[in-house]
Order: structure tokens, then C-alpha cells, then sequence
């Protein structure tokens, strides 16, 4: 199995809608899996030149006849590409946060990958050997599920890297109150957060910062208590538009002490 990792991995904690594409030179089918279900959502036949030997018709003379024949299958491969790119795209439309799993035999998978729009590319989470005959949906949900666990460890991997980095260089934070502090001063491009991490907090009434204690923001006014400062500062990171991922992995979530973040500029 082989896996394209995105810089900035979709990490989060809604389910998934994988795509898993499966095909040959003239066949291909397309399943919808997602953590409990499987439907096989197209099946698509293009003509196709029979396979085999080419025989040449000139007798033994040299000529043009094998490479006609061999751009005669290169031109039905590319046409069954298109077919198959925008069967899938259609399916991709209203599901931004879908990602596409390739398989197929022999190097089918990878050919098919390197004809996909560039505005596809980053939603490919890994490649499989498989033949569509063989593809029942059982067998395509366990390998999708499969290659979604590897793909989300190394995102994950990949974030904490990141913040570990991050940190050493001002451009990350790992701790609730200093995360809370560049969040309260708009700085987080991505909050990382241990889903099993609660704590209670204070919101500023001036100002809606968020944080640990009522003394964090000296001279903001007032403050009330808020049940879980964790899921508030969810809610405040997507109202600024950042990234909200929720390490789900139990050996890399012991790398964030609550909250994390990644930051979009150090402060002044």
C-alpha cells in the first residue's frame, strides 16, 4: 500500500466518506464506504481493444501497424480515465471533506492516479493492488477502513511533528493556557486538541477571550465561568476560520497536553 500525505491532513473527529475507485483498463467500479456502511455507487464498462499479442497484418514486413494498435489502447485508456474522473467528481460535489482511495491490478491504480485533476490529488488518501472482479464490498470496506487507519496515524504523526517544531521556533503552542492566549489574540491557524481532555475555564466579558484563570487578562473587566474551555475554544477556533483537528490515535494523543496549536504568526 502506498499513501500520499497531505501537509495539512483533514484529522477530525466527523465521520468519514471515503471514495474507493477500483478499476482495470475497461472496467472500474466506485464504492461509497464510510465507518459503517458500503454501496457500491457506479459501475462503469468502456469499450476496450481485446487484450493480448499484437499480430501484425503486413505479413512479417516492418511497419506501422503495432504502434496504431498501441495507440489505439492508449487512446481507449485515456477515454475510460475521463469516464471514470467524472463519474467521481460528480460524486465529490457537496462532499468537500471526502477523500478517494485508488486500487486496481498491476500498476492500473497509479496510472489512473497521475490522470486526476490536480484539484483532486490532495483528497487521495492511498493506492491498493486489487482486481474489480474481485471486489465485493466487504472486501473493499476492510481495505479502505484499513488504509483510513494508516493515512490518519501518519496525519497525525505529521501535526504533532509540526507542533513539536512549531514550538521551538514560536510558530506553535502545546498547553491550554498558552494556546488559549494566542487564540484570545487571533494567532492559531489550527487547533489540535486531545479528544478525552476537559477542564473547566473563564471567558473575559469584555473582550470573549477565553481562558484558565480569571487573572490571564489583568484589566479585561469581568469574567464567568464557562464548563469546558476545551469545546469553547473549538467553537472560537472555526468562528476564525482556523482548523479544528481532534487527535484520535491514543499513542499520539499523549503528545498534546490538552490543547495545541499552529500558529500563523509569532506574537509581536
Amino acid at each position: 500500500m502506498t499513501t500520499a500525505l497531505r501537509l495539512e491532513p483533514r484529522t477530525r473527529s466527523a465521520p468519514f466518506r471515503v471514495l474507493a475507485v477500483v478499476l482495470d483498463r475497461a472496467h472500474a467500479r466506485v464504492f461509497a464506504v464510510t465507518p459503517t456502511s458500503v454501496a457500491e455507487i457506479a459501475d462503469i464498462e468502456s469499450p476496450a481493444t481485446r487484450g493480448g499479442r499484437f499480430h501484425s497484418d503486413r505479413h512479417g514486413a516492418p511497419g506501422g501497424g503495432e504502434r496504431a494498435f498501441h495507440q489505439r489502447l492508449e487512446e481507449e485508456s485515456r477515454r475510460h480515465f475521463l469516464d471514470v474522473i467524472r463519474v467521481l467528481t460528480t460524486a465529490l460535489v457537496g462532499h468537500p471533506d471526502d477523500e478517494v482511495f485508488l486500487a486496481g491490478p498491476g500498476p492500473y491504480a497509479t496510472v489512473f492516479e497521475r490522470h486526476i485533476p490536480v484539484d483532486l490529488k490532495h483528497r487521495i488518501i492511498g493506492t491498493e493492488q486489487m482486481n474489480p472482479l474481485d471486489a465485493t464490498p466487504a472486501v473493499v470496506a476492510a481495505v479502505v477502513r484499513d488504509a483510513k487507519r494508516h493515512y490518519q496515524h501518519q496525519a497525525e504523526q505529521a501535526v504533532m511533528a509540526a507542533v513539536a517544531e512549531g514550538v521551538g521556533t514560536g510558530m506553535a503552542t502545546n498547553g491550554v493556557r498558552e494556546t488559549l492566549h494566542a487564540l484570545g489574540h487571533g494567532q492559531v491557524r489550527a487547533l489540535i486538541i486531545h479528544p478525552h481532555a476537559r477542564c473547566t475555564g473563564f471567558r473575559c466579558l469584555k473582550t470573549g477571550r477565553l481562558a484558565m484563570s480569571r487573572w490571564d487578562y489583568p484589566g479585561e473587566g469581568p469574567s464567568r465561568e464557562v464548563a469546558d474551555v476545551i469545546r469553547a475554544a473549538a467553537r472560537e477556533a472555526v468562528r476564525q476560520r482556523a482548523d479544528v483537528i481532534f487527535i484520535q490515535d491514543p499513542t499520539v494523543a499523549r503528545e498534546v497536553d490538552g490543547l495545541a496549536a499552529l500558529l500563523r504568526f509569532k506574537e509581536g
